[in-house]
């Protein structure tokens, strides 16, 4: 929700937020695929590094576990699977926890606008 207002408008959040009970009957891959489209589809690149760099970091580190933490900076080489697009969680990897190497969801684009 945070991403579709910063990074689109109050009308994307709520588009996203009125879509929420059509979500609630699918699984949960299908349900990350909608959010995805609704969140990013038409969003230019550049907002869409600037908000995952400036706005979810602070939301990503009030949920790290500090075992996790722990173990992950032991670690030498760091690798990260994840199922949500890259271009949220690349730039608070790489800057926090000294993550090598993001592999993740990649969005579609042309033009520096998003296709998904």
């Amino acid at each position: 929700m945070l991403v579709a207002f910063e990074g689109g408008s109050i009308i994307r959040a709520f588009m996203l937020l009125l879509s929420y009970p059509f979500l609630l009957a699918m699984n949960h891959e299908i349900r990350l695929r909608v959010m995805v489209f609704i969140t990013f589809c038409g969003l230019k690149l550049k907002y869409m590094d600037s908000v995952g760099r400036a706005v979810l970091p602070k939301f990503y580190l009030e949920n790290l576990n500090l075992q996790a933490y722990e173990v992950l900076a032991s670690i030498g080489r760091k690798v990260v699977f994840t199922s949500v697009p890259k271009v949220m969680v690349e730039g608070f990897l790489k800057d926090y926890l000294n993550v090598n190497l993001v592999i993740g969801t990649e969005l579609q684009n042309y033009g520096g606008y998003v296709l998904h």
